[in-house]
């Protein structure tokens, strides 16, 4: 995705931002790197998603989290202090998590760009493939620990999901 200048995305300074968010949400160290080739993956149980409006230049964004179970439980550990967790708490920790990221940074928006985001919500398999067929994958990143992925994707919807 190319912010309004037109210039290419600035990678290292998304996965910057990934990386301390990531600290300050989960507790741990994880480094993003973008995601290539950029294509979507395949889904995973642990996935919230977010609708981005940015009124200057009428985008439409949706931003996907998909998170394996254990970064999940991990998250979710971290922030409410406890390992007695609830399937709510783990929704709740991946929801933060994915608005998180939402961020101007991932966007590739400059800060006087006005920008109307939804709320976060389950992404179900369905919507998931629907966002895929529906939008264009434009950037995505993943965060990795040895078998585990954590993916963020941006898409730029082309119709409503």
């Amino acid at each position: 995705m190319a912010p309004s200048s037109g210039h290419a995305p600035d990678h290292a300074l998304i996965c910057k931002a990934l990386n301390l968010s990531w600290g300050f949400l989960s507790g741990q160290d994880r480094a993003f790197t973008p995601l290539l080739p950029l294509a979507p993956p395949l889904y995973q149980d642990q996935a919230y998603y977010i609708h981005v409006q940015v009124e200057d230049d009428e985008r439409s964004y949706v931003v996907s989290v998909l998170l394996p179970r254990d970064d999940a439980r991990d998250v979710a550990s971290y922030m409410f202090g406890t390992d007695d967790l609830k399937d709510g708490d783990l929704q709740d920790a991946c929801g933060e998590v994915c608005n998180v990221f939402a961020n101007r940074e991932l966007l590739q928006l400059g800060q006087s760009a006005v920008i109307n985001m939804g709320r976060t919500g389950y992404l179900l398999r369905e919507t998931y493939e629907a966002t895929i067929a529906q939008g264009r994958l434009i950037s995505g990143y993943v965060g990795e620990d040895g078998e585990r992925r954590a993916y963020v994707l941006v898409f730029e919807m082309i119709s409503e999901v």
